[in-house]
């Protein structure tokens, strides 16, 4: 089978995880970018969670990976304003992952992060969710525990 991480980061967390889970492995990996950035002081929050209300999909840089390919597909994002990164829905937008299965993970320094995946597999059609994982960010701070969700999440993909 197939798989492939695609994941957006803004400060490091979620990319400290996808590291973490393709490490030693010859997993593919694709860093969502969107063409315009956020603050990454206070103003993130203002800017990112009213673009996460609003719905909004930056248009993003060309992909490294074609989500086509692949039959097992890892969505890692942090969690914006309980939901999930805008750079996420306009990869959800643009492709179709209907009969693909899913691993959600997510970063959050609140811990819950419930009503972000209940809004990805919204967006996700008739894709089969096989995993959910969350992550307590900074990642550094939380070390032991990050660790073994990414234990989990590997144990899932199979290695």
């Amino acid at each position: 089978m197939r798989s492939v991480v695609f994941y957006y980061s803004l400060e490091g967390n979620t990319e400290n995880i996808v590291n973490r889970i393709v490490e030693g492995t010859q997993r593919d990996v694709c860093r969502l970018v969107a063409h315009r950035s956020y603050p990454k002081n206070g103003l993130k929050y203002f800017f990112g969670g009213m673009d996460v209300m609003l719905k909004r999909t930056p248009r993003l840089e060309p992909l490294t990976k074609r989500p086509e390919s692949y039959d097992l597909i890892v969505l890692a994002t942090p969690v914006w304003a309980s939901s999930f990164a805008p750079a996420i829905r306009s990869f959800l937008k643009e492709h179709n992952l209907s009969g693909k299965k899913i691993i959600l993970v997510a970063t959050t320094a609140g811990g819950d992060a419930s009503k972000c995946f209940k809004a990805m597999k919204a967006s996700l059609g008739e894709s089969e969710i096989v995993g959910e994982f969350t992550v307590k960010s900074p990642v550094a701070g939380h070390a032991k525990a990050a660790d073994a969700v990414v234990e989990k999440i590997r144990k899932r993909l199979g290695e």
